[in-house]
Order: structure tokens, then sequence, then C-alpha cells
């Protein structure tokens, strides 16, 4: 720093004038203080570059995570008024397997929201705990909605195959029968 680069040399200037002063003690007690306080700021700043950055990739992860989320449930709840079909079965299937893939990156956003928790006032921890806990929530009921849509089309059409085997036997044995 100039301003301690020019007490430095004040105080050489003054000990070569006057070696009894003792100048050069308080020099490099100042010298000591203000390398400690640098050194202090520096570690504090490096801590909230750190801190901000991971901040950012937290809501980055969320934004992504709760519109990929927000898009699957209308997706799910479209498909759940859709009349059954074996094409809707597979498409159900299918959106099943993305979300079980997702559950990786909904563990990550946790832990990167839980990583958040030290470094902020109580307030802010509690709304990263309160949206974790929603997306979790959405993701479950979700996963449970398309498990149940599943297993209830996968029974109506082995009912509706049945239904279609037992009317094509009683149309053969009518016709034998005639």
């Amino acid at each position: 720093a100039p301003q301690l680069q020019e007490i430095i040399k004040l105080g050489n200037a003054i000990n070569n004038k006057n070696e009894e002063v003792h100048i050069n003690q308080a020099v490099n007690q100042i010298t000591a203080r203000y390398n400690m306080a640098s050194n202090l700021i520096n570690t504090i700043m490096d801590r909230l570059i750190d801190y901000g950055q991971r901040y950012a990739d937290y809501n980055e992860a969320n934004n992504k995570f709760t519109t990929w989320l927000n898009e699957t449930k209308a997706n799910t709840d479209k498909m759940s008024k859709a009349s059954p079909s074996k094409i809707q079965l597979n498409d159900l299937k299918v959106l099943l397997n993305q979300i079980v893939n997702r559950f990786d990156e909904l563990k990550n956003l946790n832990d990167k929201g839980e990583s958040l928790y030290t470094g902020i006032a109580v307030e802010s921890r509690e709304a990263i705990r309160k949206n974790l806990k929603q997306l979790r929530n959405t993701y479950e009921s979700m996963h449970k909605k398309l498990n149940s849509l599943i297993k209830k089309l996968d029974s109506d059409i082995s009912q509706k195959a049945s239904i279609e085997e037992n009317h094509e036997q009683i149309k053969q044995w009518l016709s034998e029968t005639s």
C-alpha cells in the first residue's frame, strides 16, 4: 500500500537523524497490524465471493429444476385427464423414467441450498428450506400420481383386452351354434 510505504520511508528518515527515537518499533507495529488487517479483509472477501458464487449456482439450479418440474406437472395433469390408451401408457412410463432420472438433480439442489445455511440470516434460511420442501413434495406427489396412473391404465388396458377376448369367444361360440 502506498500509505504504508510512505510511513516506512518517513520512519527510516527519522531513524537516520536520531536513532534513539525508536521509530522503527512503531513502524514495525503499524506494518504488522496493517498486514494482519489486510489478510483478514482478503479472507473475508474471498469467502463473500465464494458464497456469492454458491448462491448464484443454487438460484440457477433452482430456477432450472422449478421450470422443469412445473412443465412436467402440467404434462402429468394433462395426461391424467386424457382417455386411456396404450400410447398414453408408454408416454406415462417415459415421463416416469424422466422423473426418476431427475432425482439426483433434486438431491444436488438440496445440497446446494443446505450449503448456504451457514452464511445467511435465519429468515433466508427458512425461505430456502421452505422452497426445497415444496419442490420435494411436488416431485414426490407427481411421482406417486404417475405410478398410480400407470397402474390404473395398465389395469384398464388388461380389462379391456380380457373383455374383447371374451367378446370374441362368445361371437365364435354363437357362430358355431347357429
